[in-house]
C-alpha cells in the first residue's frame, strides 16, 4: 500500500512552494484568470501546508525514525520550504 510514494511528495512540496512565491511576487490579482486560479487553490494549500508534514512525520515514524532515510530529507525540505515562504 504504498500509493504516497516520496516522489509524489516532492512534487507536491515543490508545486507548493511555487504557489506560495507566486503570491507574494505577483500581483495576481492583476490578471483575472491567474486571481481566480489563486483564489481556488487557497484552501488547498493551507490544508497541504498543514497535512504535509503530518504525513512526513507519520511515514517517517513507520520506516523507524532513521536519518538515512528519504522522508527525513523531505521533513527538512518541508522545513527549508516553510522558512522561504515565512521569511520572504
Amino acid at each position: 500500500m504504498q500509493r504516497i510514494t516520496p516522489k509524489l511528495i516532492t512534487v507536491t512540496l515543490v508545486l507548493q512552494l511555487a504557489y506560495w512565491l507566486i503570491g507574494k511576487a505577483v500581483n495576481v490579482y492583476n490578471t483575472i484568470l491567474l486571481g481566480i486560479v489563486y483564489e481556488l487553490l487557497w484552501l488547498p494549500m493551507i490544508v497541504i501546508a498543514i497535512g504535509l508534514p503530518i504525513l512526513i512525520c507519520y511515514r517517517w515514524y513507520k520506516q523507524g525514525y532513521s536519518f538515512r532515510n528519504v522522508y527525513f530529507f523531505l521533513l527538512l525540505a518541508w522545513a527549508v520550504e516553510f522558512l522561504l515562504v515565512v521569511l520572504l
